[in-house]
C-alpha cells in the first residue's frame, strides 16, 4: 500500500520510508514501463530508480483495461526524459513521486483520459478527483463501458484483493516480457582476449617452421638468427 505524507505529517513518517534529498527531485530518462503507474528510470550518472508514480492507479496488467492503459503510458512515457518530485518510498522500496513530462503532470494527464484512476486513498490533490469526474461523466478511456450500460469499472484496489494470486503472476509475466535487455559490450572486430586473433590463412601458414625449397636443399630462418638463413640438405629432411 501506499504512504504519501499530507501536509504537516512528514515528522510522522516512518523513517524507512523518507526520501533522500537526492531522490527529492530527478531528472532522468524512462527506461521501461511496468504499467501505468510503475516505471523505471536512469540519471546521468546511471543510476535506475523504480518509480511508483503519485496520485493514479492504474488497471492492473490481468485486468480489463489494462493493457490498454500501459500502451498509453508506453506512448507518453518511453524513452523520454522526465522529472520526478519524490513524495516518500512505499513498503517495497519504491519511490513515490510526481512525474512531469515537458512541464505536465503525468497523472493528471492519465486521470483526465480515463486511464487509471485517482487513488483517493493516498492522494490529497482536488485537482485530480475533479479530472477523474470529468472524465467519467464524458465516458473516456475505462469509463467508456460504464457510459454503455455495462457497470461500473472495478477499481484495482478491489481488484487485486480479489485477485491477489493471479495478479501477481500477471505482472511478473509482463515485468520479464518488457524488460530492457543488458547493454552489450561490442569487442573490436578481430580481437580476442590476449591480443590481436589471427586469419585462418594465418594460423594455417604458422603451422611448423616456414621454409623453402631450393636446387639442393631447404632455407629456412635460424631461430634467433634475425633474419639469416640457413641450407639443409634434402637428404635431412627425408
Amino acid at each position: 500500500m501506499l504512504s504519501v505524507p499530507l501536509p504537516g505529517r512528514e515528522a510522522s513518517v516512518p523513517e524507512w520510508r523518507q526520501v533522500r534529498p537526492e531522490d527529492r527531485e530527478i531528472t532522468a530518462k524512462v527506461i521501461r514501463v511496468a504499467d501505468g503507474d510503475t516505471i523505471d528510470v536512469r540519471d546521468k550518472r546511471g543510476t535506475v530508480t523504480r518509480i511508483r508514480i503519485y496520485g493514479l492507479d492504474a488497471p492492473e496488467a490481468s485486468q480489463e483495461f489494462g493493457a490498454e492503459s500501459r500502451r498509453y503510458a508506453v506512448r507518453l512515457l518511453l524513452k523520454q526524459e522526465v522529472r520526478v518530485l519524490g513524495q516518500n518510498r512505499d513498503q517495497y522500496g519504491r519511490l513515490v513521486g510526481k512525474v512531469f513530462l515537458k512541464g505536465r503532470d503525468y497523472s493528471l494527464d492519465m486521470i483526465r483520459n480515463g486511464m487509471a484512476w485517482c487513488y483517493e486513498q493516498y492522494c490529497d490533490d482536488p485537482g485530480y478527483r475533479e479530472a477523474q469526474e470529468a472524465a467519467r461523466r464524458e465516458g473516456r478511456g475505462l469509463w467508456a463501458v460504464e457510459r454503455r450500460g455495462g457497470g461500473a469499472p472495478v477499481p484495482p484496489w478491489e481488484y487485486r484483493r480479489s485477485h491477489p494470486r493471479r495478479e501477481k503472476k500477471a505482472a511478473e509475466k509482463v515485468e520479464k516480457k518488457h524488460e530492457a535487455p543488458p547493454r552489450k559490450q561490442k569487442e573490436k572486430k578481430g580481437r580476442e582476449k590476449g591480443g590481436p586473433s589471427k586469419s585462418r590463412k594465418e594460423k594455417k601458414k604458422g603451422k611448423g617452421e616456414p621454409s623453402w625449397k631450393v636446387p639442393g636443399g631447404r632455407i629456412s630462418p635460424l631461430p634467433s638468427s634475425g633474419g639469416e638463413v640457413r641450407v639443409r640438405p634434402l637428404d635431412a629432411l627425408r
